[in-house]
């Protein structure tokens, strides 16, 4: 009975739980960090082929290079993140959610234009939204980011897949 008492003392301690690990209890914390990694991965390839599935990367797949990829703008105080095909952001204030593709004219050429909308809304205002126009250059880069009216925001940006 003195010998119970003496263990389960020394089990009450939590400054001394790892002197009570079993080879068995490692083992199987291990195999589950494994298994919970090659969750993660096999749900990371799900969302990839959902956005791929529900994504027009244009008749080419010109497009699909820049599912893949966020980019970052600092300007006017802000960081602006553009993740295409997913969403962007000013600082932590939502812009949007990509909303697909629109197209407008400039100078007699179009341009395809990257739509975000339903955003943080604003303070007694309309939900932020995003229009991202993409010409054609040698780099994909944000160029701008302009607020012409409130909470509607405009972008300038290039890329090599706006080259086809």
């Amino acid at each position: 009975e003195n010998a119970q008492k003496k263990t389960f003392e020394v089990l009450e301690d939590p400054t001394q739980w790892d002197q009570w690990e079993l080879p068995e209890l490692i083992e199987v914390n291990s195999n589950l960090k494994t298994l919970n990694n090659e969750k993660r991965t096999i749900t990371n390839k799900i969302k990839d082929v959902t956005i791929a599935e529900n994504s027009d990367f244009g008749s080419s797949s010109e497009w699909f290079i820049l599912s893949r990829q966020c980019f970052s703008k600092q300007t006017s105080g802000f960081d602006y993140k553009i993740c295409p095909f997913k969403e962007a952001k000013q600082d932590n204030t939502n812009l949007g959610k990509w909303q697909g593709w629109g197209e407008t004219t400039s100078n007699g050429q179009k341009i395809k234009v990257m739509k975000f909308d339903k955003g943080t809304k604003c303070w007694n205002g309309p939900a932020r939204s995003l229009d991202v126009e993409v010409s054609c250059g040698s780099q994909d880069e944000i160029l701008s980011v302009e607020e012409p009216e409130t909470c509607k925001y405009v972008a300038q940006m290039t890329s090599p897949a706006a080259c086809s």
